[in-house]
Parts: structure tokens; C-alpha cells; sequence
């Protein structure tokens, strides 16, 4: 049976959740959905009597409760995430409900264990394609209807951006200014992560992507769509669109989420019997790409900014890592330069140690036979 006082503490943390840090809905969501798998697990107990025992049980729980979404259990990233969603809202709690009885040291028992979360972070590396492979799922796109042209024009976005799904999903005509080659994230309208408000300029590696985003503008602006329009409309206004039909100007939507965007570029890698990647594979291609071209220290900051990213860190540790092939090609690719580098470099050694210290130069040469 429900306890009303935790109702009543669940709605006050969701309202400081949302009100005084600012989380994203779906963060929210997250946290309110492991705090309730946590009362139903000890009998919807009221908050004020947690014990040591049944935050231990809990975690036992997790580590062995089975999904009824996926029949398996549950993963260490997903029990580290809930545990520490709950201890979140105890740490709350105690703070701002003068404690109720709460102590400190038994909060801090709903910290996953070291091993638990170093296996959290191990998982699965994430499956990337590279731009060559990108780039051919989007030559295999039909062109012949405006329902594919517009898909087609969903991945070439995505091609020349590596914008968000969400953010895609959200944008209008007014967001693309061709002129400068770029996208206006504004985070009042379009849905950024954070709200952040910035431009994203297109990146030069698939010229034809480039013509094939500047094509789809031109030609759903001369069927009558404005600047207010959505850039991708749906079946429903698309399919008006191709019998001929006057849409009114700011009356075609853009989509609420970002599950047609995932299915077009899933679609795409598929049909070419690549695996169905999701349209966040293009942030980490994109720059694993660009880390091959030996930017300056400004292009790296330039991507960085691109990617609506407002550290480096950020760039470098969760998109510029690279995968355990690539990994081993540019190590033995550094052991090879080495040794191909290595005469040229001792030499240098020896002739700068020649201008300063000639004898010891020449013994040196002597000793090791250099001709």
C-alpha cells in the first residue's frame, strides 16, 4: 500500500529537480522511476525509516533482477545509475527535511561498489561506421518521391552536422541559412541539449551531401513552405504536398521527437547490410575523422564548438576515442614511423652535439661505426 508522505516528498524533490537544478524532463523521468523501484521494493516503507539492511538487499536486487522488457538482467550501467539516483534523492532529503532521522552513513551504502562500477564503464564498445561506409548507405538512398527525397535530406544533415536526432527533428527552414553554410541551434525553438543556443557551421568531407540539404531547402520553399515551416515534414504534410497541395505557411509541424529520424538512418545503414546504427554514430565518426587530418590546435577547438560541446574534454574522451582497430592501426603506425624516423633523428642529435662538442661527437660516431 502507497505511504501519502512519500507522495508528498516524491512531488517536492521532482519540483526542486525541475525548478532548482534545471534537469532535463527525461533526467527527471530516470530518477522518479528508480526512487519508485526502490519503495515498491521494501513494501512502499516510508522514507525516514531507510536502514543499512535494505539499501544492502536493494543492491542485491538490482544485481540480480531481470528485465521483463529484455528477459535479461539488468545491466551494471543501469543498477549503477539507480543506485545512485536513489541516493541523490536521500542526500536530498536529508538535507532539506532537517534530516527526518536520516543518516548520512546509511545514504552512502546505496554507492555502487568499486567493481560494479568499473564494470559499468567496460560494456560494449560502441559500434561506429567509418565516413566511407557513411557515405555509401547515403548513395543508396532513392531519390524518386519527396518522402525520400526528404529522407535522403535527413541523412546529408546529418552527414555535413552531426546534429543531435532531437535537435534535427525540431528544426524549421529558418534554421538553415545557406548562405553561410550553417545551422542556427537556437534553444528557444529547437530542442538542444540544455537549451544551448549556438551555430553549427557544415563540415566540407561529403560535398554531395552539402547539395543535397541545399536542394531539399530550395525545393520545400517552392512548394510554399516559409521559414516557420518544419524543414522535415511528416508523411501526412509531405503526402499533401506531392498531390498538389497549397499547405498554409507556418502550419506544418515539426515532429515531437526524434523516432523518424532514427528509423530513416537506420534504414539506410541496413539496406546496405550494415548494422542499423542510430544518428549519434555521426558525432563520434565525423570526429574520429577529423582526428586523422593533424588539426591545429584552432580547427580542434573550431569541431569542438561545432559539436555544441563546451569543454575539449568532452570532445576528445567520449568522440574522439578511438575504437580497439583503429587503436592498433596507429600504434604500429607509430612504432613504424619510429624506426624510419630513428637514423634521421640520431643524426640530427650528432650534428647539433658536433657544433658544440666536436671530439665527443666524433667518438661517439667512432664507437658506433656511423659512416
Amino acid at each position: 500500500m502507497k505511504c501519502k508522505p512519500n507522495d508528498e516528498l516524491r512531488h517536492d524533490w521532482r519540483r526542486s529537480l525541475e525548478n532548482r537544478r534545471g534537469l532535463a524532463a527525461s533526467t527527471i523521468s530516470a530518477k522518479l522511476a528508480a526512487l519508485t523501484a526502490f519503495e515498491e521494493f521494501t513494501g512502499f516503507r516510508a522514507f525516514h525509516r531507510l536502514e543499512q539492511d535494505e539499501v544492502v538487499a536493494f543492491k542485491e536486487h538490482l544485481l540480480s533482477h531481470v528485465s521483463r522488457v529484455t528477459g535479461q538482467k539488468l545491466s551494471h550501467s543501469t543498477v549503477v545509475h539507480m543506485l545512485d539516483h536513489c541516493r541523490d534523492f536521500f542526500s536530498w532529503l536529508a538535507d532539506t527535511k532537517d534530516g527526518i532521522g536520516l543518516h548520512r552513513e546509511t545514504i552512502e551504502w546505496f554507492r555502487a561498489s568499486r567493481a560494479d562500477r568499473e564494470r559499468a564503464r567496460a560494456g560494449e564498445p560502441r559500434p561506429v561506421p567509418n565516413l566511407e561506409q557513411a557515405r555509401a548507405a547515403f548513395a543508396a538512398m532513392p531519390a524518386d518521391t519527396l518522402l525520400q527525397r526528404r529522407d535522403r535530406a535527413i541523412m546529408a544533415l546529418l552527414l555535413v552536422s552531426a546534429i543531435r536526432a532531437n535537435a534535427l527533428a525540431s528544426l524549421t527552414i529558418g534554421s538553415i541559412e545557406l548562405a553561410k553554410k550553417s545551422i542556427r541551434h537556437d534553444g528557444r525553438y529547437v530542442r538542444t541539449k540544455f537549451s544551448r543556443s549556438y551555430v553549427v557551421f557544415f563540415m566540407p568531407f561529403v560535398p554531395e551531401a552539402l547539395v543535397t540539404v541545399e536542394t531539399w531547402v530550395n525545393e520545400i520553399k517552392a512548394l510554399g513552405l516559409s521559414g516557420a515551416d518544419a524543414l522535415f515534414p511528416g508523411d501526412t504534410q509531405i503526402q499533401s504536398l506531392e498531390e498538389g497541395r497549397t499547405l498554409p505557411a507556418g502550419a506544418v509541424p515539426c515532429w515531437r521527437g526524434s523516432t523518424q529520424v532514427r528509423a530513416v538512418v537506420r534504414g539506410a545503414f541496413s539496406s546496405i547490410g550494415l548494422h542499423p546504427y542510430a544518428p549519434h554514430v555521426f558525432r563520434h565518426m565525423l570526429t574520429r575523422h577529423m582526428m586523422t587530418l593533424y588539426l591545429t590546435p584552432a580547427e580542434v577547438i573550431a569541431l569542438s564548438i561545432n559539436l555544441g560541446h563546451k569543454r575539449l574534454e568532452t570532445t576528445f574522451a567520449h568522440y574522439g576515442r578511438p575504437d580497439d582497430e583503429q587503436r592498433a592501426h596507429l600504434v604500429a603506425g607509430v612504432a613504424r614511423r619510429n624506426e624510419n624516423a630513428a637514423p634521421d633523428a640520431f643524426n640530427a642529435l650528432i650534428d647539433r652535439l658536433a657544433y658544440k662538442h666536436p671530439k665527443l661527437a666524433a667518438e661517439i660516431i667512432k664507437a658506433l661505426a656511423i659512416e
